[in-house]
């Protein structure tokens, strides 16, 4: 599985998002451009321009034409390997996977009212979050695991987070399949979590920095 990722800490000129957004088919460009947020803007685009560098790499048109939707609204490339975008902060991450269906999801570590999100966990997961010394890190893993599973299963928010019970960090049993779950880790102050429904998956970092897209 091959992870790109890129950072933005500033917006794109205003020259340079247009020549970039208009890498992309009319309707993505639509639904980048129908952000209020720049941060939104700027992470929708840089997910679909990192799956592009993927194509790119992989000898794979980049034009991004032949990205379909589930029933669910999961995108996937018709024909082509899985992938999964997810991002957070001032980070982008897109998986793509020659081996079977992917998911990732990544987190900034931002502090937050753990109450407010009760209902995602089980009881035995709330009492690992809440008994702990430092109770947000496990918030955000066992979150970010729950989300990759989700996602590469194709159900999303659909689904919700509380029907995914976490019991062994490594494996999860979920909607028919095992899934096997990888921490990702070198992003300092992130969560980052990818399943996969392959055991023993090798996973590679590749970071794009802006001027290369």
């Amino acid at each position: 599985v091959l992870i790109y990722y890129a950072r933005f800490d500033t917006p794109l000129p205003a020259a340079g998002f247009t020549r970039l957004l208009e890498r992309l088919p009319a309707a993505m460009q639509q639904k980048v451009a129908a952000f209020s947020r720049w941060e939104d803007a700027h992470a929708s685009l840089l997910g679909k321009l990192l799956l592009q560098r993927a194509c790119l790499d992989l000898g794979l048109p980049r034009d991004l034409h032949q990205v379909r939707y589930s029933a669910f609204g999961r995108p996937y490339l018709e024909g082509g390997p899985d992938f999964n975008i997810s991002h957070s902060g001032n980070l982008v991450v897109c998986a793509v996977s020659t081996a079977g269906r992917t998911g990732i999801d990544i987190e900034w570590n931002a502090p937050v009212m753990l109450e407010d999100f009760r209902d995602h966990f089980a009881d035995g997961e709330w009492q690992c979050i809440t008994a702990a010394s430092d109770p947000l890190p496990v918030f955000y893993r066992y979150w970010t695991i729950k989300e990759a599973v989700l996602k590469a299963q194709g159900s999303g928010f659909q689904t919700s987070l509380a029907a995914l019970h976490v019991t062994d960090p490594a494996s999860i049993f979920y909607a028919g399949r095992q899934w096997y779950i990888k921490t990702i880790t070198g992003f300092e102050n992130y969560t980052c979590h990818a399943a996969s429904q392959e055991e023993g998956q090798h996973y590679e970092l590749r970071e794009i920095a802006l001027m290369d897209l």
